[in-house]
């Protein structure tokens, strides 16, 4: 990076008082604060910054992905996904500029650490096989992919998500494998590679469902795959996924508050069991939605 633009970069952005990071970057002024204790396979990345005067557009890149700053009550904040099959090891992240003097761009060493996630292998009901082979199966992938990318600039949740059933929950992150047909994770919502996007909840028929968190309801309906399904816009890129549904409570454009009754659980689609699947993705990728009921803030 040129020293000039350093310089200018620097001159907009000043340090984060008080602020905690495992990782900075001081440049002039500027220091680039970024949380890794959460940066494995399936977890993030979170870069702060915070600057006293307007800025251009900011954005964090990694591994040619470029994510934006935005305005949290956290200061600037980059929400920077690892997506579950990203090799561990060092990795660059650039936090770039855009404004009235182009492109300026500060670059960070940054290590993606191990984390294994056991492998399942899951029984799909002789019943359900046949509908893998529904025509509308991909066509329902990619409209479920485009309201996990919705995208608004507000925060819209507060505090810590909270699991929308009260029960142990497990198989984020697995390797699976499906006994009578495939790729299910594939075809439940258009990303390629067939490791569990969510949480499973073994819950009985009936048990109400509550929203992890505060947003809008940017899907409800019922898929081949997923069975009956909500998509909650949490802002920010961040964007919840709840499937197999006996009944959802809620439409298309809804506010929900945190804890507010979404629904109630089912085996609805190719659930091989009674049970909820909860996923949460950040700006399309899916990420262990543990992560955040530990909380962003």
């Amino acid at each position: 990076m040129r020293a000039g633009a350093a310089t200018a970069l620097a001159a907009l952005l000043l340090p984060a008082p008080g602020a905690e990071a495992q990782e900075h970057k001081q440049v002039g002024q500027l220091t680039i604060q970024v949380d890794s204790s959460r940066a494995y396979p399936g977890g993030l990345f979170v870069v702060l910054l915070q600057s006293r005067r307007p800025l251009g557009t900011l954005m964090v890149s990694l591994d040619g992905r470029k994510y934006p700053a935005l305005w949290s009550r956290s200061g600037l904040r980059a929400l920077v996904p690892v997506s579950v099959d990203t090799p561990p090891g060092p990795r660059l992240l650039g936090v770039e500029l855009y404004g009235r003097r182009g492109r300026q761009r500060v670059t960070l060493d940054a290590t993606i650490v191990e984390h294994s996630y056991p492998p399942r292998a899951i029984l799909i009901p002789a019943g359900k096989r046949p509908l893998l082979s529904q025509p509308q199966v991909l066509r329902e992938s990619r409209r479920l992919l485009a309201a996990l990318r919705t995208f608004t600039t507000d925060v819209l949740w507060s505090g810590a998500f909270a699991a929308p059933v009260a029960a142990a929950g497990s198989g984020f992150g697995a390797r699976q494998t499906d006994v009578g047909g495939s790729p299910v994770e594939q075809m439940s919502d258009g990303v390629f590679g067939e490791y569990h996007r969510g949480i499973d909840y073994p819950v009985p028929p009936a048990t109400l469902v509550q929203a992890p968190a505060a947003g809008t309801v940017v899907f409800a309906g019922a898929l081949t795959v997923l069975g009956q399904t909500l998509v909650l816009d949490h802002g920010q890129g961040v964007t919840s996924v709840l499937s197999h549904l006996g009944r959802a409570e809620v439409r298309e454009g809804d506010q929900v508050e945190a804890r507010s009754v979404l629904g109630v659980s089912g085996s609805s689609g190719i659930a091989a069991w009674p049970h909820l699947h909860w996923g949460v993705y950040v700006h399309g990728v899916a990420v262990d939605p543990d992560l955040l009921t530990k909380g962003l803030e």
